[in-house]
């Protein structure tokens, strides 16, 4: 988890979604576990996934109607992140 100081942070307003924040300073990190749900409920979960769903498709629709097309990633794990039963060698 990041942490950094509110009053230098800001998102960018052309994005719905905050995911990107853009820093005036350095950034700090917490060295333990941090905990943090931004829902009470189930449904509130749900609700949050599904309109993260709704966003990330019109953004999908809009790259194809702007004619850079979908391109398929193929997925290839890597060698340093592949676990073994035997555990990392």
């Amino acid at each position: 988890m990041r942490l950094l100081r509110r009053a230098r942070a800001r998102y960018d307003p052309a994005r719905h979604v905050h995911e990107v924040v853009i820093l005036d300073g350095a950034e700090g990190h917490l060295e333990n576990v941090l905990i943090h749900y931004n829902y009470d409920t189930v449904a509130q979960f749900r609700e949050k996934q599904a309109r993260y769903l709704e966003y990330d498709a019109r953004i999908l629709r809009a790259r194809i109607l702007r004619e850079e097309g979908v391109r398929p990633r193929f997925y290839t794990p890597s060698r340093n992140r592949c676990a073994t039963s035997g555990g990392a060698s």
